[in-house]
């Protein structure tokens, strides 16, 4: 066996292994500190705290209310700022899994057969939302790299789509990422309880927004070009896909350099450093907290946001040895290379910088270019 043929053989125990490590981390110490059964409690006494109360009907039919106020419950301690160094942790988390959505639209626009997976992108980011995205996402790449291992991967022909990302992910990611997170910058006060609440639960359908979005701009598009060449539509498609990955990864780096700016500029070393932010303690809660909640929810977000980098990265670093890159660069400058870049401009601005390279060396109409 090549040394090629070894290294692509590990990677689907390597995926699996993260989506149950994932599983495990994510979901265990939160059945141990007691926070995932405030969170079932939760939406039944309407109460998240002493101090807050939990709003609970959102759609009148109890079931889909009980599910949503549980989901609240979870992302509301993670974005109303009630600790500051939390916000800065998942305003850098969300930077990278924001990500996500253009990366696998991107793959579910691409021409030809593709398994049912890697097209349900909505059906992916709602399990994503609800068990996390560290055990979908491994599983994702596995579907992916099996099928663009033995398919001739095209780029995206259509110019409509690959225009209507941009639309997609500013205004069905990166706007209701911004409004969910604006108690960051005006301090937990600048809106009220329930009110958040009510937008937490409209920023849990993003899935849906972003595919819905990007169907419309397809649409619009469509109607807006007519006439044109095929053959320049083709040329421009990917010009917009490259486009698309730069702003994922100036967005996701701005996401990833304000917290670690404010980590080093911080007059509070002590609630505001890179082991308290970023580093899951299973057994010792952060320093200065103690509302289960804002426990649990902050070391699951911890372990998610790990797993979603490590195997997001490694999705790359496979994509990228499959170009003609691989046959330049070792195996370990690559992985070096992805490292660096995730320090500096986050893991989420580093894949989609490695998938904009990427972009290049594929083939249009059926030709394998790498």
């Amino acid at each position: 066996m090549s040394s090629i043929s070894r290294y692509h053989s590990l990677t689907k125990p390597w995926f699996l292994s993260l989506a149950i490590a994932a599983g495990i981390l994510l979901w265990l110490p939160m059945m141990f500190n007691g926070s995932f059964k405030a969170l079932l409690v939760a939406p039944l006494t309407g109460h998240l705290s002493n101090t807050i109360e939990l709003k609970t009907k959102y759609t009148g039919f109890f079931p889909l209310d009980y599910f949503v106020g549980i989901m609240v419950g979870f992302f509301y301690p993670a974005t109303s700022a009630q600790d500051e160094g939390y916000q800065y942790f998942v305003l850098d988390a969300y930077s990278t899994f924001a990500c996500g959505f253009v990366w696998l639209h991107t793959e579910a626009s691409r021409p030809g057969q593709k398994p049912k997976w890697i097209t349900r992108i909505t059906t992916l980011g709602m399990l994503w939302q609800t068990f996390g995205a560290a055990i979908v996402l491994p599983i994702y790449y596995i579907i992916h790299l099996e099928w663009s291992s033995k398919s001739i991967v095209w780029k995206v022909t259509s110019l409509d789509r690959a225009r209507a990302l941009t639309p997609a992910f500013l205004l069905g990611v990166v706007a209701p990422t911004a409004i969910i997170m604006a108690p960051t910058w005006m301090g937990p006060d600048y809106r009220s309880a329930e009110y958040h609440q009510t937008l937490v639960a409209i920023f849990m359908l993003s899935p849906i927004w972003v595919t819905a979005i990007q169907e419309v701009a397809t649409i619009a598009s469509g109607w807006l070009r007519k006439g044109s060449s095929p053959v320049d539509a083709k040329a421009r498609a990917t010009w917009w896909i490259r486009a698309v990955y730069l702003e994922t990864c100036v967005v996701s780096a701005a996401g990833h350099l304000y917290p670690a700016y404010k980590i080093m500029t911080t007059g509070d070393p002590e609630h505001i450093n890179l082991t308290r932010l970023y580093l899951p303690s299973p057994f010792t809660n952060p320093s200065g907290i103690n509302d289960v909640l804002v426990i649990g929810s902050w070391l699951f977000l911890q372990f998610d946001h790990i797993i979603i980098s490590l195997s997001s990265l490694s999705w790359a670093l496979v994509l990228l040895r499959r170009t003609k890159l691989g046959e330049q660069f070792a195996t370990s400058t690559m992985i070096f290379s992805l490292l660096v870049g995730s320090v500096l401009i986050g893991p989420g601005a580093t894949v989609s910088a490695s998938l904009y390279f990427r972009e290049g060396f594929l083939g249009s109409n059926g030709e394998r270019n790498y």
